[in-house]
């Protein structure tokens, strides 16, 4: 009975202990110091804080912070969440930080973010209230440092995102595109920042940035003339935002000699106390509890670590090959793939340096980082180039024939693909780029169509097994002070999480009780017919509804023109299904009989093309009318009725019952969720090859996909295909 109450008196004991126990002077130690020297102001530099943090600590609070920030921009235009938000930034104190974001971001004026890393014992009030401050716990530990101002830097992240739609929606692209730009500017000075954590920031704000630039310009084009892009387009230039010169985190490292410092006789062995203690109360952000929790995890560790010498000398050999490799200008450079220090050190004998200079036990900070500054170069490339085909196609009225052509007028210089490394020549090429339709090559029986993108929108966690340090570890105990977001320690866990199987989920409400057959476990065809027709009755169809669907059947009039057309384009169809092995295998794994599938596709096609609603439907996009609701509504019963029949059934029949059973794998065929978009000639596909480093023209892309796609911005397809 007496257990709850003695863990926390103990608790609360420890906690005295560990506060009472640091050394004197230690809150200002010479790490401390050192971090907060590399933090501020220099001879001329402004402080950006003082113009920044005041109208930050005047917002009102962003709605709708339950979505992340990548759901909130996929939000649309009519939906009443995002119409709130619009009416958010148009407010006086949020439009005070877009005034301010403008001051900050004058590349002239040179500002740096200056705050220490202890910030909150000496900020004023206001910024306290709002967050905008480092805190660090009472021993001082670089490792207990909370970056609490980020919470409200993205809330300006996300008063940029929506300001420059709405400025955009009214026809002010030029101010749209400057909310961005300075938005970018403030991710590029952030990147100074000496920690990995708000470097880590800094890329993914500045990545968002980058998309949101050509969402903007894609979503609202009538808002932009070439004479705006044009003048857009040097600010994008690599060379003038210098991501080259980005250092390399040094925090970590005071973070690492911090704990050598106060967790090693100097010269001697390991202090398996004080070092226990250290690691636990930087795991767990100085949660007594948890604190005391994970103090015999961390007692154990302590006392298989190296002495002082071992880890002084791995600590300069793992940070100083960290530099070596960041610092090389060339990053297709082979040798840059080889084992890191790090990689070689073992954890069980190094626990600071794992907790201090990685991810996690695999993955080491400069793996993490230099991956995301390469991605975010990639991004800021192929939205230069972008830009410049976009100006292009508005003087010229059609795209350029190749991408070289936007260069000297409407781009000083083409910006490279860097991950397109010839290494036979040593040298960098471009970026992929092509029109469908108009550059494709079809058979000559064969109608041009659009070209097919497969866009995956998250990638499962795969399990894996643990390392020996992290056995029996408590929760955040294998996390570094640099956890990605939305992972404990990281902060900012509302930006670019995934999409979870609850799409999946959303779709298999509501099943009919009876559509199983309990004697066959078959599922019954007419039930799942009246399912399908009901779920079309009840389906409200939006004006976005209506206008894709309106762009989208010329060209299904084109396939189901007449039942003799619909045949000879069913190769084609055929095709397309077997475009991705991964998708052919895994439908063949849940059961799906594709050869039966193929074989039925002519058939269904001619029934489809022969239906009177559909039909109809057709005639009318061939003709050129726009469909109302009702035809639409119409043609999809037709569908339905011809679809949902035994003999197209019975080829999937196991699937369907593994579909709405609750033992399918939620997250998308293959433990992955994705969608198809249809791109047609007008619009561009401009990519990069990826880290693959193979042209795979964009087939797959998003999360783990082949290719990563600048043109069209996902952000975009995604919004159009909810």
């Amino acid at each position: 009975m007496m257990q709850g109450p003695i863990r926390v008196f103990v608790s609360v004991w420890v906690s005295v202990v560990c506060v009472l126990s640091v050394a004197p002077g230690a809150l200002g130690d010479r790490f401390l110091e050192q971090a907060n020297r590399a933090a501020a102001v220099t001879p001329g530099t402004q402080a950006m804080e003082d113009v920044l943090f005041p109208a930050l600590a005047a917002m009102d609070e962003p709605p709708s912070l339950a979505l992340s920030v990548e759901e909130m921009v996929t939000l649309r235009e009519t939906d009443s969440r995002w119409r709130e938000l619009e009416r958010w930034a148009a407010r006086d104190p949020q439009q005070a930080v877009i005034k301010a974001l403008a001051e900050v971001g004058d590349p002239d004026q040179r500002f740096v973010l200056g705050i220490p890393y202890d910030s909150a014992k000496s900020a004023p009030e206001e910024w306290r209230r709002a967050g905008l401050v480092n805190s660090i716990g009472r021993g001082g530990e670089l490792g207990t440092v909370s970056f609490d101002y980020l919470d409200r830097m993205e809330w300006l992240l996300r008063l940029a995102l929506v300001d420059s739609f709405r400025l955009a929606r009214e026809g002010n692209g030029e101010a749209s595109l400057d909310v961005l730009i300075d938005l970018l500017r403030l991710g590029r000075v952030l990147a100074d920042r000496p920690s990995a954590t708000e470097k880590q920031f800094a890329f993914v704000l500045m990545r968002v940035a980058l998309e949101r630039v050509r969402d903007v310009v894609y979503s609202h084009q009538s808002a932009f003339t070439s004479t705006i892009l044009k003048e857009a387009i040097p600010e994008l230039d690599d060379r003038a935002m210098t991501l080259n010169r980005i250092s390399f985190p040094v925090f970590e490292r005071l973070a690492a000699e911090q704990a050598l410092s106060r967790g090693f006789e100097e010269r001697g062995e390991v202090r398996v106390g004080a070092l226990a203690e250290l690691l636990a109360k930087s795991a767990s952000n100085m949660l007594p509890l948890r604190t005391f929790s994970e103090y015999a995890w961390y007692e154990r560790l302590a006392s298989q670590h190296e002495g002082w010498f071992e880890t002084s000398d791995r600590i300069q050999a793992v940070w100083g090959d960290f530099e070596i490799r960041w610092n090389n200008q060339n990053w297709n450079e082979p040798t840059l793939r080889r084992v890191t220090d790090f990689e070689q050190t073992d954890p069980t004998k190094f626990s600071v340096i794992r907790r201090f200079g990685g991810i996690d036990a695999e993955t080491d900070l400069y793996r993490f980082l230099s991956q995301i500054r390469f991605d975010t170069v990639t991004e800021l490339r192929g939205t230069y180039n972008s830009l410049g085909v976009v100006a292009f196609r508005l003087d010229n009225r059609a795209f350029p024939p190749v991408l070289a052509a936007i260069q000297p007028r409407y781009v000083p210089r083409l910006a490279l693909d860097p991950y397109a490394w010839n290494e036979r020549l040593r040298r960098q090429e471009d970026f992929g780029y092509f029109v469908p339709i108009r550059d494709q090559t079809f058979g000559p029986r064969e109608l041009p169509r659009p070209y097919a993108v497969r866009v995956n929108l998250f990638e499962n966690d795969q399990m894996r097994a643990p390392t020996p340090a992290q056995e029996d570890a408590p929760a955040g105990a294998g996390m570094s002070m640099a956890a990605p977001p939305g992972a404990a320690g990281g902060g900012f866990g509302g930006m670019m999480t995934g999409v979870g199987g609850g799409l999946q989920a959303d779709a298999m409400e509501d099943i009919p009780d009876d559509l199983i057959d309990e004697e066959t476990g078959r599922v019954r065809v007419d039930v799942l017919r009246r399912w399908f027709l009901q779920n079309v009755d009840d389906y409200e169809i939006s004006r976005d509804d209506l206008e894709e669907m309106n762009q989208f059947l010329p060209m299904l009039a084109g396939v189901l023109g007449s039942p003799e057309m619909a045949r000879e384009q069913a190769g084609t169809v055929v095709s397309m299904l077997n475009a991705d092995p991964a998708i052919r295998n895994a439908l063949t794994g849940f059961g799906v009989d594709m050869s039966a599938v193929e074989r039925l596709i002519p058939d269904l096609l001619a029934d489809l093309a022969r239906d009177a609603s559909v039909r109809s439907a057709m005639e009318k996009a061939r003709a050129g009318e726009r469909l109302s609701g009702s035809d639409i509504q119409s043609m999809l019963r037709g569908m339905v009725n011809v679809v949902v029949q035994d003999r197209y059934i019975d080829p999937i029949q196991e699937f369907l019952v593994l579909l709405v059973s609750d033992d399918f794998p939620m997250g998308g065929i293959g433990d992955q969720a994705f969608f198809i978009a249809m791109v047609d000639d007008s619009q561009f596909l401009l990519y990069s090859l990826g880290p693959n480093r193979r042209n795979d023209l964009a087939a797959v892309v998003g999360a783990g996909g082949d290719d990563i796609l600048i043109w069209p911005p996902i952000s975009a397809l995604r919004r159009a295909n909810q």
